[in-house]
């Protein structure tokens, strides 16, 4: 896990317009884990990320 601070993002490219520009905190978060269920188990728990409305994020 990482975060940073008032920051000036520039990722560019195909990033998605909000990923530039000023920020006031940035978290980045990576892992490994093992998952018994399906596929479609998986990606429906990673999309529920879409109820957090007050969160940006990058799909």
């Amino acid at each position: 896990m990482g975060t940073w601070k008032d920051v000036t993002l520039t990722l560019g490219g195909a990033c998605p317009d909000m990923l530039d520009g000023p920020a006031r905190l940035v978290v980045a978060l990576s892992s490994q884990f093992i998952h018994d269920g399906t596929v479609e188990d998986l990606a429906a728990r990673i999309g529920s990320v879409c109820s957090l409305e007050e969160l940006k994020y990058w799909r």
